[in-house]
Order: C-alpha cells, then sequence, then structure tokens
C-alpha cells in the first residue's frame, strides 16, 4: 500500500453480497460524502460475523493524516449505521434536558 494512503476498517453485520448493493447505491454514496479518490474493499469477516468494509482514502502531500484517518473513521461508522438501521444517528430534535 502506498504511504499515502490512509486505511480504516469497520465490520458490518450483513452478507457481502448485500452489502455491495448498497454502495452502490448513489443516494447512500452522496450521504457519506465520500472524495472521488475514497475506494471500498469489502472482504468476509472472521468467524462468519458479516462483512469488513475497508475505506482507502489518498492523503494529499503535506495534509493532516491523523484528522483524514478521524473523518475517514466516522464515514466508516455512519456507512455501518445506513446499512444496519437504516438511518444515521442524530441528535437533532432530541432534548437534552439541561436549562
Amino acid at each position: 500500500m502506498d504511504p499515502s494512503t490512509i486505511s480504516r476498517t469497520i465490520t458490518v453485520t450483513v452478507p457481502i453480497e448485500q452489502l455491495r448493493l448498497a454502495i452502490e447505491e448513489p443516494t447512500l454514496l452522496k450521504d457519506l460524502h465520500l472524495e472521488p479518490t475514497d475506494a471500498f474493499d469489502l472482504r468476509s469477516a472472521p468467524a462468519d460475523r458479516g462483512t469488513e468494509v475497508v475505506l482507502l482514502r489518498q492523503a494529499p502531500s503535506g495534509a493532516d493524516k491523523s484528522a483524514l484517518a478521524a473523518t475517514a473513521s466516522k464515514k466508516l461508522r455512519l456507512l455501518k449505521s445506513l446499512i444496519e438501521a437504516g438511518e444515521a444517528p442524530t441528535l437533532a430534535h432530541n432534548p437534552s434536558g439541561h436549562r
């Protein structure tokens, strides 16, 4: 792997074929706000626990890799929520109870 490539992995509890079809949906990709150079690698998770999703992101020269890695991790957690629950978690319209 190229040293400028950032790789983050998450396990999703759906079969690889179903995940591949979901990732090809243009609305899902729009919700993730991916960069043009972002790519997914899908593989079966160990012990038949679903699918491992690897997000590969190219870091521009001089970029803060830790910030890009954190963003990639957030995008993967959002993808997991959208695939498994059908919606993204949010605190909007949720009263906190604090006054």
